[in-house]
Protein backbone atom coordinates (compact mmCIF):
# COMPACT_ATOMS: atom_id res chain seq x y z
CA UNK A 1 0.00 0.00 0.00
CA UNK A 2 1.40 3.37 -1.00
CA UNK A 3 1.88 5.89 1.77
CA UNK A 4 0.73 8.76 -0.45
CA UNK A 5 -3.06 8.88 -0.36
CA UNK A 6 -3.40 11.56 -3.03
CA UNK A 7 -3.39 11.69 -6.81
CA UNK A 8 -3.09 14.98 -8.70
CA UNK A 9 -4.71 16.51 -11.73
CA UNK A 10 -2.28 18.43 -13.93
CA UNK A 11 -3.80 21.32 -15.92
CA UNK A 12 -5.09 24.03 -13.61
CA UNK A 13 -3.59 22.39 -10.50
CA UNK A 14 0.12 22.09 -11.33
CA UNK A 15 0.35 23.33 -14.94
CA UNK A 16 -0.85 26.83 -15.80
CA UNK A 17 -2.13 25.95 -19.26
CA UNK A 18 -5.78 27.00 -19.43
CA UNK A 19 -5.20 30.51 -20.78
CA UNK A 20 -2.95 29.04 -23.45
CA UNK A 21 -5.77 26.68 -24.44
CA UNK A 22 -8.09 29.66 -24.86
CA UNK A 23 -5.48 31.57 -26.84
CA UNK A 24 -5.12 28.58 -29.13
CA UNK A 25 -8.87 28.37 -29.66
CA UNK A 26 -9.24 32.07 -30.41
CA UNK A 27 -6.18 32.24 -32.66
CA UNK A 28 -7.72 29.52 -34.82
CA UNK A 29 -10.89 31.58 -35.10
CA UNK A 30 -13.15 29.05 -33.39
CA UNK A 31 -13.96 31.39 -30.52
CA UNK A 32 -14.49 35.15 -30.52
CA UNK A 33 -12.00 37.27 -28.67
CA UNK A 34 -13.11 36.83 -25.09
CA UNK A 35 -13.81 39.85 -22.93
CA UNK A 36 -14.54 37.75 -19.86
CA UNK A 37 -12.25 34.74 -19.75
CA UNK A 38 -13.30 33.82 -16.23
CA UNK A 39 -16.88 33.35 -17.44
CA UNK A 40 -15.70 31.13 -20.26
CA UNK A 41 -13.56 29.13 -17.83
CA UNK A 42 -16.58 28.73 -15.56
CA UNK A 43 -18.74 27.41 -18.40
CA UNK A 44 -15.95 25.10 -19.55
CA UNK A 45 -15.62 23.70 -16.04
CA UNK A 46 -19.35 22.96 -16.01
CA UNK A 47 -18.96 21.12 -19.31
CA UNK A 48 -20.97 23.64 -21.32
CA UNK A 49 -18.48 24.83 -23.93
CA UNK A 50 -16.79 24.14 -26.25
CA UNK A 51 -17.43 20.59 -27.54
CA UNK A 52 -14.90 18.41 -25.76
CA UNK A 53 -13.74 16.40 -28.75
CA UNK A 54 -12.88 19.57 -30.60
CA UNK A 55 -11.19 21.12 -27.58
CA UNK A 56 -8.97 18.09 -27.16
CA UNK A 57 -7.95 18.26 -30.82
CA UNK A 58 -6.91 21.91 -30.47
CA UNK A 59 -5.26 21.15 -27.14
CA UNK A 60 -3.04 18.55 -28.77
CA UNK A 61 -2.07 20.33 -31.97
CA UNK A 62 -1.58 23.86 -30.69
CA UNK A 63 -0.68 23.61 -27.03
CA UNK A 64 1.78 20.72 -27.20
CA UNK A 65 3.41 21.40 -30.54
CA UNK A 66 3.72 25.18 -30.63
CA UNK A 67 3.42 26.50 -27.07
CA UNK A 68 4.80 23.78 -24.82
CA UNK A 69 7.56 26.00 -23.41
CA UNK A 70 5.03 28.64 -22.32
CA UNK A 71 3.35 26.39 -19.76
CA UNK A 72 4.39 27.55 -16.29
CA UNK A 73 3.58 26.38 -12.78
CA UNK A 74 0.23 27.36 -11.30
CA UNK A 75 1.87 27.76 -7.90
CA UNK A 76 5.63 27.75 -7.24
CA UNK A 77 4.95 26.30 -3.78
CA UNK A 78 3.80 23.08 -5.44
CA UNK A 79 7.51 22.31 -5.93
CA UNK A 80 8.20 22.36 -2.17
CA UNK A 81 4.94 20.52 -1.55
CA UNK A 82 5.69 17.61 -3.88
CA UNK A 83 9.38 17.56 -2.95
CA UNK A 84 8.52 17.01 0.72
CA UNK A 85 6.09 14.20 -0.02
CA UNK A 86 8.44 12.45 -2.42
CA UNK A 87 11.48 12.83 -0.13
CA UNK A 88 9.57 11.18 2.72
CA UNK A 89 8.00 8.31 0.78
CA UNK A 90 10.29 7.80 -2.23
CA UNK A 91 7.10 6.84 -4.08
CA UNK A 92 6.22 8.26 -7.51
CA UNK A 93 3.59 10.99 -7.41
CA UNK A 94 0.46 9.83 -9.26
CA UNK A 95 -0.80 12.20 -11.97
CA UNK A 96 -4.23 11.53 -13.49
CA UNK A 97 -4.87 13.94 -16.34
CA UNK A 98 -7.74 14.15 -18.81
CA UNK A 99 -5.42 15.15 -21.63
CA UNK A 100 -5.87 13.17 -24.87
CA UNK A 101 -4.60 9.64 -24.40
CA UNK A 102 -1.67 8.30 -26.36
CA UNK A 103 2.08 7.78 -26.19
CA UNK A 104 3.01 11.21 -27.56
CA UNK A 105 0.85 13.05 -25.03
CA UNK A 106 2.20 10.87 -22.22
CA UNK A 107 5.75 11.73 -23.30
CA UNK A 108 4.97 15.46 -23.47
CA UNK A 109 3.40 15.34 -20.01
CA UNK A 110 6.37 13.52 -18.49
CA UNK A 111 8.78 15.95 -20.15
CA UNK A 112 7.00 18.94 -18.63
CA UNK A 113 6.87 17.33 -15.17
CA UNK A 114 10.56 16.36 -15.25
CA UNK A 115 11.51 19.89 -16.27
CA UNK A 116 9.47 21.60 -13.55
CA UNK A 117 9.87 19.04 -10.73
CA UNK A 118 13.40 17.68 -11.25
CA UNK A 119 13.63 16.12 -7.77
CA UNK A 120 10.38 14.13 -8.01
CA UNK A 121 9.44 10.94 -9.85
CA UNK A 122 5.97 10.62 -11.35
CA UNK A 123 3.53 7.96 -12.46
CA UNK A 124 1.24 9.39 -15.14
CA UNK A 125 -2.13 8.18 -16.41
CA UNK A 126 -3.36 10.13 -19.45
CA UNK A 127 -7.03 9.16 -19.48
CA UNK A 128 -8.76 11.33 -22.09
CA UNK A 129 -11.75 12.37 -19.97
CA UNK A 130 -12.39 13.65 -16.46
CA UNK A 131 -15.45 11.40 -16.20
CA UNK A 132 -13.27 8.27 -15.96
CA UNK A 133 -10.64 9.52 -13.53
CA UNK A 134 -12.12 7.51 -10.68
CA UNK A 135 -11.26 4.31 -12.59
CA UNK A 136 -7.56 5.17 -12.29
CA UNK A 137 -7.44 5.95 -8.57
CA UNK A 138 -6.51 2.35 -7.64
CA UNK A 139 -5.24 2.60 -4.05
CA UNK A 140 -5.64 6.39 -3.86
CA UNK A 141 -8.47 7.90 -1.81
CA UNK A 142 -7.82 11.60 -2.44
CA UNK A 143 -7.38 13.80 -5.51
CA UNK A 144 -6.32 17.39 -6.17
CA UNK A 145 -8.48 18.94 -8.89
CA UNK A 146 -9.47 22.26 -10.41
CA UNK A 147 -12.38 21.21 -12.60
CA UNK A 148 -15.66 21.83 -10.84
CA UNK A 149 -17.59 19.00 -12.50
CA UNK A 150 -14.91 16.39 -11.80
CA UNK A 151 -14.41 17.62 -8.23
CA UNK A 152 -18.08 17.35 -7.35
CA UNK A 153 -18.62 13.97 -9.03
CA UNK A 154 -15.59 12.38 -7.37
CA UNK A 155 -16.54 13.78 -3.97
CA UNK A 156 -20.00 12.24 -4.40
CA UNK A 157 -18.27 8.91 -5.09
CA UNK A 158 -16.59 9.19 -1.68
CA UNK A 159 -13.11 10.37 -2.65
CA UNK A 160 -11.59 13.18 -0.62
CA UNK A 161 -11.25 16.06 -3.07
CA UNK A 162 -9.09 19.16 -2.68
CA UNK A 163 -10.27 21.67 -5.29
CA UNK A 164 -7.96 24.62 -5.85
CA UNK A 165 -9.84 27.93 -5.72
CA UNK A 166 -9.79 29.84 -8.99
CA UNK A 167 -11.80 32.62 -10.60
CA UNK A 168 -13.53 30.12 -12.87
CA UNK A 169 -14.57 27.14 -10.74
CA UNK A 170 -16.75 28.94 -8.21
CA UNK A 171 -19.24 26.80 -6.31
CA UNK A 172 -21.71 29.45 -5.18
CA UNK A 173 -24.57 27.92 -7.18
CA UNK A 174 -24.14 24.37 -5.87
CA UNK A 175 -27.42 23.03 -4.53
CA UNK A 176 -25.63 20.44 -2.43
CA UNK A 177 -22.06 20.57 -1.10
CA UNK A 178 -20.58 17.06 -1.01
CA UNK A 179 -19.19 16.01 2.36
CA UNK A 180 -15.83 15.02 0.88
CA UNK A 181 -15.20 18.24 -1.06
CA UNK A 182 -12.90 20.91 0.34
CA UNK A 183 -11.12 23.83 -1.28
CA UNK A 184 -7.71 25.45 -0.90
CA UNK A 185 -6.09 28.63 -2.16
CA UNK A 186 -2.46 27.60 -2.62
CA UNK A 187 0.03 24.85 -1.88
CA UNK A 188 1.72 27.28 0.49
CA UNK A 189 -1.31 27.06 2.78
CA UNK A 190 -1.11 23.26 2.79
CA UNK A 191 2.61 23.27 3.58
CA UNK A 192 1.88 25.08 6.83
CA UNK A 193 -1.05 22.81 7.74
CA UNK A 194 0.33 19.75 9.53
CA UNK A 195 -3.09 18.11 9.86
CA UNK A 196 -3.75 18.27 6.12
CA UNK A 197 -0.24 17.10 5.29
CA UNK A 198 -0.79 14.06 7.50
CA UNK A 199 -4.02 13.30 5.63
CA UNK A 200 -2.23 13.46 2.29
CA UNK A 201 0.92 11.67 3.36
CA UNK A 202 0.49 9.80 6.67
CA UNK A 203 3.64 9.98 8.78
CA UNK A 204 5.37 12.81 6.96
CA UNK A 205 4.73 15.30 9.76
CA UNK A 206 4.46 13.02 12.79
Amino acid sequence: MDRIRAAFDLDGVLANSLDIILDSLTSLGYLPKLNDRNEFHFNFQKGLAPPKDFLWDVFFYRLFTERFDEITLVDDYSVDFLNEIYAFTNEPIRIITARPSGALMHHATMTWLDRNYPDVSFSVDVVGSGSVKHQYMYDKSMIFEDRRKTSVSMALLGYDVFMINTDYNRLDDLEYWPEHLRTFDSFEDLLFDDVTMELICPGCRS
